[in-house]
C-alpha cells in the first residue's frame, strides 16, 4: 500500500518579501510604519511568519491561534507548529529600532561629565562645607543601597512563598493518595485473611450442590494445598510491576473519581488488564500468491456476526474466509469466495443488515458493492476523482455508505443510487472515515490536516467540532462507544478522545510503543482493548486505561530478508468481537490468527 497521506516531507522554502530582499541595499532604511502587525497595528515585535506566507509579532499570532485556529490576514487554518520566526526581519527591525532609539549610555554619561564639572568650577568655601556634601551624597549612597537590597529581598520572599505554596499542596495531594493506599491495603489485608481462614472453595461444588471442604478435593499428595498457580501469578505481577506507572496513575484517578469504591473499580480494571499475558498463534494463511512477495493486506474484516471474514489488498482480489473451516497449523486455508477487482483495494465494509454485502474500494477512486452469495459486484458509485483510501457502512442506516479520499471529499452514498447523496468538502486528503454506530446522522473523518472532523449530515456546512491533537495526517478513526474516538497517526501514537465534552477537546490519553511514520498500519476496537500494526512487522494491543503496550507479537518467523524488499509491517487488524480473538496481516500477505491467553 501506499504511504499514508501526509507522510512525505512539506517543503520548507519561503518566499523571501520584497521589502526584506531590499533590506541589505545600500539605500536608506523604510519607515517603521511599513512594518506594521496586522493584528495590533503596532511596530511588529519578535516577527513570525506563518506557512501562508503572513508576519506577525509572536504574541499576536499566538493569541489568534488560541482563539480562533486561523490566520487573520488569509483565515487559513493555523497551528502553532505551522508558524517560525522571521530572522531576517527581526535583524532588520532592530537595526531601524536602534537608528531612532536615543542613547541612554552616552547621556548618562553626559550627565555625569556635567555633574562632575559643576562640582569643579564651584567656589567651596571651607572644608566643611566639603564634609557636608559628602555625607549627603554618603547618605543617598546607602539609601540607594537599602532599596536595592529591600527589592531584592522582596523578589526572592515572593518565590519562596509561592515555591512553598506549590509544595505543600504537592504535600496533600500526597497525604489523600498515601492516605488511599493505607485504606485499601487494609481493606485487602481483611479479605486475605477471610479466605486463609476459610477451609472450602467456593467455586467447586460437589454433585450434590454443595461446597466441598479442601482435603476432599482429589489431588496427588505430593502437590501442595493451594489455589495457586505460582507460574501465573508471577506472570501477573510482572505485568503490574511493567506498567508499574500507567496503573498507579489510573488507580489515584479511579480513588479520587469514586471515593467511596474506588478500589472496586480499579480491582475490576487491574483483574482485566492481568487476565491475559501474550498472544498465542492460532492459525496462519495467505492472501497472496506463495510467490508473491507484494501481496499487502490493506483491509481484514469481519462480518456483522463473526462467523465470515474478508481480505482486500494489491493484488485486487477480494477473498472470503470462513472462520470456524480455520484449522490449527493447517499449512494451506482455502477461501469460501474469491472476488477480483479492477484495481487495488484499500478498504472493505461489511453491511450492516444483508449478511451477503461488503463493499470495496479502490485505488482509482472507485466504490463498489459486491454479492458474496453470487460472487460478483451489483453496484458502482464513481464520484471520487483520485483514490479513496475509506469506506464505511452505517450501523444505523444500512442503505448508507460513507467514502473518504485523496480529492479532500467525504461523499455519503445511498445504496438505491447511483449519486452522492451529501457531499463533505475538506482542505486535506481524507485517510479514514467513520460513521457514528450509536448516533445516527453523525459522522468522522481523520484528515491529513493532522485532525479529525465530526459532522451533522443535517448540516455539512461547519462541522460540529475538530479535535487537533496529532503531529501528523490521521490515518485511522474508531468508535470505542458513543462518547469515545481512538484516532490513529503516522506520528506514532494513538489518541483517546470524549467527544461527549466538545468544549474541551483534547486527548484524554496518548497511547505510545508502536512504529509508524509511513504506512497504513490498521487500527480495532473491541472492548478495553485496541490493536494496531507497526512497521517493525508487529502487532501491539493497548489496554485502554494504560499508555504503554499491553501485549505484542512479531511476524519474525516470515521475514526472508534478501535486501531486495522494503521492511516488512504490519499493514491491517481486525477484531472478533465475541472471543479474545484477533486477526493481524502484514505487507507479505500473511494473516495470523492470534488469541490472547
Amino acid at each position: 500500500m501506499a504511504s499514508v497521506p501526509g507522510s512525505e516531507s512539506p517543503s520548507n522554502s519561503i518566499e523571501v518579501p520584497e521589502t526584506l530582499e531590499s533590506a541589505n541595499k545600500p539605500q536608506s532604511l523604510a519607515p517603521l510604519d511599513e512594518f506594521e502587525c496586522p493584528v495590533c497595528f503596532g511596530m511588529i515585535k519578535e516577527a513570525y511568519i506563518t506557512f501562508c506566507g503572513h508576519t506577525f509579532c509572536h504574541n499576536c499570532i499566538k493569541t489568534c491561534i488560541e482563539q480562533t485556529g486561523k490566520c487573520p490576514v488569509c483565515v487559513s487554518v493555523l497551528r502553532n507548529d505551522q508558524i517560525s520566526p522571521n530572522f531576517l526581519l527581526n535583524k532588520l527591525l532592530e537595526k531601524l529600532t536602534n537608528e531612532i532609539r536615543p542613547r541612554p549610555t552616552k547621556a548618562v554619561s553626559l550627565a555625569s561629565n556635567q555633574l562632575v564639572q559643576v562640582v569643579m568650577d564651584r567656589q567651596w568655601q571651607s572644608q566643611e562645607e566639603i564634609s557636608t556634601m559628602l555625607q549627603i551624597l554618603q547618605q543617598k549612597q546607602m539609601s540607594l543601597e537599602r532599596e536595592e537590597k529591600e527589592f531584592e529581598s522582596q523578589v526572592l520572599y515572593d518565590f519562596l512563598e509561592q515555591t512553598q505554596a506549590q509544595k505543600e499542596q504537592e504535600l496533600q495531594v500526597l497525604q489523600t493518595e498515601l492516605q488511599f493506599l493505607k485504606n485499601d491495603l487494609a481493606s485487602i489485608a481483611k479479605v486475605r485473611q477471610q479466605l486463609e481462614a476459610s477451609d472450602t472453595v467456593p467455586v467447586f461444588p460437589s454433585s450434590l450442590g454443595r461446597k466441598r471442604p479442601i482435603h476432599e478435593l482429589e489431588e496427588p499428595s505430593a502437590t501442595p494445598k493451594s489455589f495457586f498457580d505460582t507460574d501465573r501469578l508471577q506472570a501477573k505481577k510482572k505485568m503490574v510491576h511493567d506498567h508499574l506507572e500507567d496503573l498507579q496513575q489510573c488507580y489515584f484517578a479511579t480513588c479520587n473519581k469514586y471515593p467511596w469504591v474506588g478500589l472496586k473499580h480499579f480491582s475490576k480494571n487491574l483483574s482485566k488488564f492481568t487476565r491475559h499475558s501474550r498472544f498465542r498463534v492460532v492459525t496462519t494463511l495467505k492472501y497472496g500468491e506463495i510467490f508473491n512477495r507484494s501481496s499487502i493486506v490493506s483491509s481484514i474484516e469481519f462480518d456483522r456476526d463473526d462467523q465470515y471474514f474478508a481480505t482486500g489488498g494489491v493484488t485486487k482480489k477480494i477473498k472470503i474466509f470462513e472462520f470456524n473451516n480455520l484449522q490449527e497449523n493447517l499449512d494451506r486455508h482455502f477461501p469460501i469466495c474469491e472476488m477480483s477487482c479492477k484495481s487495488k483495494i484499500s478498504c472493505l465494509s461489511w453491511n450492516t443488515y444483508f449478511k451477503s454485502r461488503i463493499a470495496s474500494s479502490d485505488y482509482e477512486g472507485g466504490v463498489c458493492l459486491w454479492d458474496i452469495n453470487e460472487e460478483r459486484g451489483i453496484g458502482n458509485f464513481d464520484g471520487h476523482e483520485k483514490r479513496v483510501w475509506s469506506i464505511d457502512f452505517s450501523h444505523l442506516n444500512p442503505t448508507l455508505l460513507a467514502s473518504g479520499s485523496d480529492d479532500a471529499k467525504v461523499k455519503v452514498w445511498c445504496t438505491n443510487q447511483q449519486c452522492s447523496v451529501t457531499s463533505i468538502e475538506s482542505k486535506g486528503n481524507i485517510c479514514s472515515v467513520k460513521f457514528n454506530p450509536f448516533i445516527a446522522n453523525q459522522i468522522a473523518f481523520g484528515s491529513a490536516d493532522h485532525q479529525i472532523h465530526y459532522y451533522d449530515l443535517r448540516n455539512t456546512s461547519v462541522p460540529l467540532f475538530v479535535l487537533g491533537g496529532h503531529k501528523k495526517a490521521v490515518s485511522y478513526i474508531q468508535f470505542l462507544n458513543q462518547d469515545e474516538i481512538i484516532s490513529a497517526s503516522i506520528d506514532s501514537s494513538l489518541q483517546l478522545w470524549n467527544i461527549s465534552d466538545s468544549s474541551a477537546p483534547v486527548p484524554v490519553r496518548t497511547y505510545k510503543g508502536h512504529l509508524n511514520e509511513k504506512n497504513f498500519v490498521g487500527l480495532s476496537c473491541c472492548g478495553d482493548y485496541i490493536a494496531c500494526g507497526s512497521e517493525n512487522n508487529s502487532v501491539y494491543a493497548y489496554y485502554k486505561d494504560l499508555s504503554k503496550p499491553a501485549f505484542s507479537f512479531k511476524f519474525d518467523e516470515d521475514v526472508v530478508d534478501d535486501g531486495s524488499t522494503p521492511p516488512f509491517f504490519v499493514s491491517s487488524v481486525c477484531w472478533k468481537k465475541s472471543q479474545n480473538i484477533l486477526l493481524a496481516a502484514n505487507s507479505q500477505g500473511t494473516v495470523k490468527v492470534l488469541e490472547l491467553v
